[in-house]
């Protein structure tokens, strides 16, 4: 038996294919915020500065000076970063050294970097950063002719020690506009990056 030939036909609608979803563009109100906490911050920096213009160095001057031969006793921590200051009108060798309440030796370190304070007319040179492992009683003698000695604090250097003069308002004035204008800087260049990718 012959079966006729049937034609058989179907219809079927292909779709488009899907553009792959790309990153999401990030706005630009990102950037004008960001500029626009930059000048906030200038103008809380600057009026900081100019209302105490030793901010950020008052707190590292030594309280309680000391001659030559003497011997300061202080409470002292690794959080308060203490130092030896030195004023002297003229260049001169001296020698320090510090212990704990029980003699034993504390290291004293020389700064990465000079750093001069001037408090009331007196000129203080950093010249040893201390070391003590845990807070307690310090003994620090130092010799030196014709100078006056002091422990005060090592100035901010690094990520954390900034964070710490933030927290405490020793380095507002001068860290707030630094501040404010990296992170401008850095708002700006990751959004316009990000808005090209996402093109």
């Amino acid at each position: 038996m012959n079966v006729p030939d049937v034609a058989a036909s179907a219809t079927a609608r292909v779709p488009a294919a899907s553009r792959a979803a790309g990153p999401a563009r990030p706005r630009l109100v990102w950037v004008f915020l960001a500029w626009l906490l930059f000048p906030v911050l200038l103008v809380a920096g600057v009026g900081g500065a100019a209302a105490d213009p030793l901010s950020g160095g008052r707190d590292l001057v030594p309280a309680t000076p000391f001659s030559s031969g003497q011997t300061m006793t202080a409470g002292l921590g690794p959080g308060d970063r203490p130092a030896v200051y030195a004023a002297a009108e003229r260049p001169t060798d001296v020698r320090c050294e510090a212990a704990d309440d029980a003699g034993r030796p504390v290291r004293l370190a020389r700064p990465t970097a000079a750093h001069t304070i001037s408090d009331g007319g007196t000129r203080w040179d950093l010249l040893f950063v201390m070391s003590p492992p845990a807070a307690g009683v310090y003994q620090v003698t130092c010799d030196g002719e014709d100078v006056t000695f002091g422990v005060g604090r090592a100035p901010a250097t690094g990520a954390g020690d900034l964070a710490d003069g933030l927290a405490t308002g020793g380095v507002t004035a001068p860290a707030l506009p630094l501040v404010g204008f990296l992170s401008a800087v850095l708002v700006t260049i990751v959004v316009l990056v990000r808005r090209r990718a996402a093109t």
